[in-house]
């Protein structure tokens, strides 16, 4: 598994090895950076593993490279010294493909960082210290973004997907709707979901996965909740197999 995926990030291991040298930081050095082991850093130079998410956006905001480039290509010691002209030769690329499209940002929750944000979302010092995710602008307002947890919201490999980002606009006004997605914030969890049944003290939860059971909150529990208006994606789905096309094709005959 570790080898398909680190094709994805081909790049990202010599990158942060060629940044460590030019920049003349021990490996030991770079892991203090970014609140990480040394151990970890070299599995990511070896390429046998890579960074989380999390780990990129700060790499990235740090040293004033863009994650594309991280990623996609391989990086000189000249390209070091010279990323803050190749980063706005690639930002008027992308202003010249994209004229006139905004780009909003927002405070992003990873799977990690979900026990701190429940403890301490409260927190105006907290909350102004979250890394700030930057997304295309939307018609509704993007108030958080989280990375998903698990497979509740996935069926035979669609859907939604551990890890996917979660664009999330604040709304209290909570409705019972199979094509709405929620997000609901307890005092210990995070439920994302589709809002079945209310009554007056409780709401029921549905998980497209019907693998897992119906959740029922207490209202009196919720913290606050989010309408979930988009969704960030690294999986592709496989294609269906002969078999899944031949049921599809005997449900069409059938209501025929």
């Amino acid at each position: 598994m570790a080898q398909k995926n680190s094709r994805l990030f081909s790049f990202i291991g010599q990158n942060i090895k060629k940044i460590r040298q030019a920049k003349n930081i021990s490996q030991s050095e770079f892991a203090s950076l970014f609140n990480l082991s040394r151990p970890s850093v070299g599995a990511y130079e070896e390429g046998r593993t890579e960074p989380k998410i999390e780990t990129l956006i700060q790499i990235s905001r740090h040293f004033n490279i863009s994650i594309d480039v991280l990623l996609t290509r391989e990086l000189s010691s000249k390209d070091v010294f010279s990323l803050g002209l190749l980063n706005k030769k690639l930002d008027a690329v992308h202003e010249s493909k994209s004229p006139g499209r905004k780009v909003v940002t927002a405070p992003f929750v990873s799977i990690t960082e979900r026990v701190n944000f429940l403890v301490n979302h409260l927190d105006r010092q907290y909350m102004s210290g979250l890394t700030q995710l930057g997304v295309p602008e939307k018609k509704d307002q993007i108030d958080l973004i989280i990375e998903n947890e698990g497979t509740k919201l996935e069926v035979d490999n669609k859907g939604i997907h551990h890890q996917d980002l979660l664009l999330c606009s604040k709304n209290s006004k909570l409705k019972s709707s199979p094509e709405e997605l929620w997000l609901i914030i307890t005092e210990r969890d995070f439920v994302v979901g589709r809002i079945s049944n209310q009554k007056e003290g409780t709401i029921t939860i549905d998980f497209d996965n019907r693998l897992y059971e119906q959740k029922i909150i207490e209202r009196d529990r919720i913290i606050s909740s989010y309408l979930i208006i988009g969704v960030y994606t690294r999986n592709i789905s496989r294609p269906h197999s002969l078999e899944g096309r031949l049921l599809a094709i005997e449900e069409k005959l059938k209501k025929l």
